[in-house]
């Protein structure tokens, strides 16, 4: 099933593949030598460049409608950025919503995508999106998958961020993203109609004389031809070209992206000139996490947004609090650096101290906490005095910084930084935990642009025959930020 070297592929409609498609933004994972299959007509061939969710589900969908699917991959393993998910997937109107009794709608969740987008997301894919989102959560579920623990995370009015139950049996307990990319393979391992090629970079999109997309070039050479090609490659949060052309002021920032991340489906629309929209909405996550043990290095782990969504807090160098923790990633981002001071020996990487306690990490796993402890991100102090002596802040500064926050959350108020929600209060005699995070590239908001059909439009607005995109690599679904999950 799974071969080193590449092939082509073709499709007729994809409505539906566009439904879940749009709606399941994660990336995926995979494997060596899978179902070879025989030659196919190219009028039944879809080829699907990019083995991530987006692509992994493109290709279930491809298969589902009667085609035959090719999937690219330049990685020697399926998965990408979406196996290393692990805050879930955003949806409204699913049976974990109704079954917690959520008053969520819509109307209510198209309008937290806009107001993150800040007005310049597209409405059409939006509500395409959003009206869709459940569908996407019942393929997923469809395929074995509990998406049965909700979470409230920032930017949203209600709980509506899925991921699974911690199964207590479990020895390790995996993230939300690699539990679906692995899923997703095994789907399709078992199908016989598929073959997935990968550390085969697509290097070309070929098209007829009348400007009609008929295959793809892979490894600068071989050509595969076929009805249907969908670019599902990912986002360009690694990519020095792209970033220095359109955010240089972000290109030596780190980032939670895979070395990967070089936003290839974007080159290969760019050559057939095919559109592009919001290249330069750059999204810089507020909590990627400093390994104390290497503080310099561009690769980050990612705190995910469930954790803060669970009660975990941040503070600054003084020992105090200064943002709201469930406010838009980039208004989070931005209090960050503009109240927190850089780390020694970190090469200029600004860094905030995240607090948690017990009912945080219970809240979010503790299986998956382990793995952060187990590498050495997230410490462990005997108290609140232990942790301020230890990162060396004012512990009467943080003192005083917890007993606000506790009167807040007691009386239901709104505080200071416009928080209105306190999922957990903190004992200071109690042990508590912290990591070092610090701003980090995680999501590009720009792509090619697409319509609600999924179909890549040319310079012109008009679609170009043959082509269609999904995931990260389109733009225009999220405007200036994307949502947390």
């Amino acid at each position: 099933f799974i071969i080193f070297i590449p092939v082509v592929m073709r499709v007729r409609s994809f409505v539906a593949l566009l439904v879940v498609v749009l709606a399941v933004l994660f990336v995926l994972y995979g494997s060596n030598d899978w179902n070879r299959g025989g030659s196919e007509s190219s009028e039944k061939v879809v080829i699907v460049v990019g083995g991530g969710a987006a692509g992994m589900s493109a290709a279930v969908e491809a298969l589902r409608s009667g085609s035959s699917v090719y999937l690219f991959d330049k990685e020697s393993k399926l998965g990408g950025n979406s196996a290393k998910a692990s805050s879930g997937i955003n949806a409204v109107g699913t049976k974990a919503q109704k079954e917690n009794h959520i008053d969520d709608s819509i109307p209510i969740f198209e309008n937290d995508v806009m107001k993150s987008g800040q007005g310049i997301a597209n409405e059409v894919l939006v509500n395409h999106l959003v009206e869709n989102s459940a569908e996407a959560v019942s393929f997923l579920e469809d395929l074995g998958i509990n998406l049965d623990l909700l979470s409230q995370c920032g930017g949203h009015q209600y709980p509506r961020t899925h991921r699974s139950k911690p199964d207590p049996n479990a020895k390790f307990q995996k993230n939300i993203g690699s539990i679906i990319t692995g899923t997703l393979e095994k789907n399709l391992r078992e199908h016989p109609n598929v073959k997935v090629f990968l550390s085969s970079p697509v290097t070309k999109i070929l098209q007829r004389g009348d400007g009609s997309v008929r295959g793809v070039q892979v490894n600068g050479s071989l050509e595969f031809e076929a009805s249907t090609v969908i670019l599902a490659s990912g986002g360009y949060g690694r990519d020095p070209r792209l970033l220095q052309e359109f955010r240089e002021e972000y290109k030596d920032l780190p980032s939670t992206n895979g070395n990967w991340t070089t936003g290839d489906g974007v080159h290969l629309a760019r050559e057939i000139s095919a559109a592009i929209v919001g290249m330069e909405h750059v999204q810089v996550h507020p909590t990627g996490i400093i390994d104390p043990s290497a503080p310099y290095l561009k690769n980050k782990f990612l705190a995910a947004e469930a954790i803060r969504a669970g009660g975990a807090i941040l503070i600054n160098q003084n020992g105090q609090r200064f943002v709201n923790e469930l406010g838009l990633r980039d208004q989070v981002t931005e209090a960050i650096f503009n109240s927190c001071e850089e780390l020694q020996g970190s090469r200029g990487q600004v860094h905030a101290f995240m607090v948690l306690n017990q009912h945080v990490i219970e809240s979010f796993g503790s299986k998956i906490m382990s793995f952060y402890q187990h590498k050495g991100f997230l410490r462990k102090f005997e108290n609140g005095k232990d942790l301020a002596d230890s990162l060396g802040i004012s512990y009467s500064n943080f003192e005083l910084t917890m007993a606000v926050y506790n009167r807040a959350r007691d009386s239901g108020a709104i505080d200071e930084f416009g928080k209105d929600r306190f999922p957990c209060g903190f004992d200071l005699s109690e042990e508590i935990y912290a990591f070092l995070v610090t701003p980090s590239i995680h999501y590009t908001m720009g792509g090619v642009q697409i319509d609600k059909m999924s179909r890549v439009l040319d310079l012109h607005g008009n679609p170009i025959s043959g082509l269609l995109a999904a995931g990260e690599v389109t733009g225009g679904v999220h405007g200036k930020n994307r949502l947390a999950g």
